[in-house]
């Protein structure tokens, strides 16, 4: 047997055993479909989870590791935000008062130049950095999603609480690589807290879904009886920006989420 087969293989010893997850005090939205998942892994035998067939979600890290990018992110998102916030006070500043305009306009336009493009630049590095910190974080996890051999490359994505995507939020639920198993029809997702695995047979929805700031792809699958919905987030500079100037609508995901679950696909050459 071809040795790459066993690297998109989900291995049982990675995953964290229920009572050992440190949780935090609130309840988590999968804490239900993570019991029911740990069962069917504990009574498969030894065999592989995707040798199952069934659908899962599964926890295998310390949540800490995801509260250690909270800090990255918010620092980005913060100075992010200030930066262009200060520039464009100071822009308006010299504009409203010609006195100081007259003295200060050269340093004074430099400095909001400075403010802006920076803040600009730290914006644009938040999705590099959570994608970067993920990367690291699943270790042999985001080769295994590279070896699934799909037409489509494997992205990082945030991954949420479908019913509260709506929500501002300033750092996601769960930071994860996406892999698309066309050939068994389903979607591998390997997350610092959780690792996500739907066929196509127990898929209930897929949808759009608008956020605060960003559009998102809404699943909701049955892992045994139990419903789970989970949205994915990609951030796309390109999608972004061809959002805004000429009003593409479809999320980048949508059409990878189901090509990869429905339809037929041909393989690149």
């Amino acid at each position: 047997m071809d040795s790459s087969s066993h690297h998109h293989d989900f291995v049982a010893e990675a995953y964290a055993p229920p009572q050992s997850v440190d949780r935090d005090p609130s309840r988590d939205f999968r804490d239900d479909v993570a019991a029911v998942s740990s069962r069917l892994v504990a009574n498969s035998f030894g065999r592989p989870p995707s040798e199952l067939g069934l659908s899962l979600c599964l926890p295998v890290e310390n949540p800490a590791d995801l509260r250690g990018v909270k800090w990255s992110l918010l620092f980005r998102l913060i100075f992010g935000i200030g930066g262009v916030v200060a520039g464009g006070i100071i822009a308006l500043v010299m504009q409203q008062v010609p006195a100081l305009r007259q003295q200060f306009e050269t340093p004074a336009l430099a400095i909001g130049g400075v403010c802006s493009l920076g803040g600009v630049v730290l914006l644009c590095t938040v999705s590099r950095v959570a994608r970067t910190f993920s990367r690291s974080r699943i270790g042999e996890r985001y080769d295994a999603v590279w070896a699934l051999g799909s037409p489509f490359k494997p992205l990082g994505v945030s991954v949420e609480d479908a019913s509260t995507f709506s929500k501002m939020k300033l750092v996601p639920e769960d930071l994860a690589w996406i892999g698309f198993d066309v050939t068994r029809r389903m979607l591998v997702i390997e997350g610092i807290r959780y690792r996500y695995l739907i066929h196509s047979t127990d898929v209930v929805n897929v949808e759009q879904v608008t956020g605060p700031t960003a559009t998102g792809v809404a699943i909701t699958y049955h892992i045994g009886t139990v419903p789970l919905s989970i949205a994915l987030q990609y951030d796309s500079v390109r999608h972004e920006l061809r959002r805004q100037t000429i009003g593409v609508k479809e999320d980048p995901l949508m059409k990878l989420i189901t090509d990869t679950l429905f339809e037929e696909v041909t393989p690149l050459l």
